[in-house]
């Protein structure tokens, strides 16, 4: 064990100091570091309630929210097991954790914790400008941030990297989070144009019959997607990890060079002399 993690309810219990002292001085004999959270570094409570386990890793990447946070659980369980079958270390050897940075507030997260001397990556959207100066700052602390093509969040990369059979199969995947196909069909027609029709979920009908080029497909299903909070949710966003590693189009994809790099980043070597493990799943 490397570092421990002192929680209090505050210090309003004198008896805490003594108790606290104890606990730092045996960790000290075994070469344990005990770091103190400052009580004027800003933002550091609310990130210590945010996510209290990820005081407890080495390497954190905090996740922009619920989507992201659940798409990195799941490969980070399908990964595990892998390099688990390989006898190879997996997350947990290496000390990482993955924390939801809650929405807007994940780049200060990120900076909190590399404030406190932990390794940290920011896996984030692109497509809200008015986070370029706090991502900017977060960058400057030292952390490591990846995102995907610029102007695009999840669902836009996402749509991105699949042909119009893979988009019915996504459809489909919505189907089963949303309750039926009715449902998918019923948010779909809320957003689409005048002249479009959309009679099922197979996109291939939509562009042989229905007014629909690949890309305006792609442009309704993200659209939808997104409105509708499809994949919006950490369970949602388990389900959508588990799909998008079936999906081998996708593998040749930014969605899935991006996500590769979260993944290198979670199980990167713990000693220059160490081989870099690569998550299953990258490119040779």
């Amino acid at each position: 064990m490397k570092r421990i993690g002192i929680l209090t309810a505050g210090g309003d219990t004198p008896a805490l100091n003594a108790a606290i002292h104890g606990a730092v001085v045996r960790a000290n004999q075994g070469h344990v570091t005990a770091t103190f959270i400052p009580d004027d570094l800003a933002f550091a409570q609310a990130t210590l309630r945010g996510g209290p386990s990820a005081f407890l890793a080495r390497r954190v990447v905090v996740t922009e929210g619920k989507t992201e946070f659940g798409l990195m659980l799941g490969l980070i369980d399908s990964w595990d097991a892998i390099f688990n079958d390989r006898g190879s270390a997996t997350s947990a050897a290496h000390g990482a954790a993955i924390t939801n940075g809650g929405g807007a507030s994940a780049p200060k997260r990120a900076q909190v914790l590399k404030t406190l001397g932990y390794e940290v990556a920011l896996f984030l959207d692109h497509d809200v400008p008015g986070q370029k100066a706090a991502v900017d700052t977060a960058i400057a602390s030292g952390v490591e941030v990846f995102r995907w093509t610029e102007g695009r969040a999840t669902e836009d990369e996402l749509v991105e990297g699949l042909d119009a059979a893979g988009l019915s199969e996504l459809l489909q995947l919505a189907a089963s989070l949303r309750g039926d196909e009715a449902t998918v069909r019923s948010d779909l027609l809320n957003k689409k144009q005048p002249t479009q029709q959309v009679p099922d979920l197979d996109v291939v009908h939509w562009i042989t019959r229905s007014h629909f080029t690949l890309e305006s497909a792609r442009a309704l299903i993200c659209l939808t997607a997104r409105k509708q909070s499809w994949f919006k949710d950490i369970d949602k966003g388990r389900a959508l990890s588990e799909w998008v590693q079936n999906q081998t189009q996708l593998h040749t994809s930014r969605f899935w060079e991006t996500v590769i790099n979260v993944g290198k980043f979670i199980y990167a070597a713990d000693k220059p002399s160490e081989p870099e493990p690569t998550p299953p799943g990258a490119s040779a």
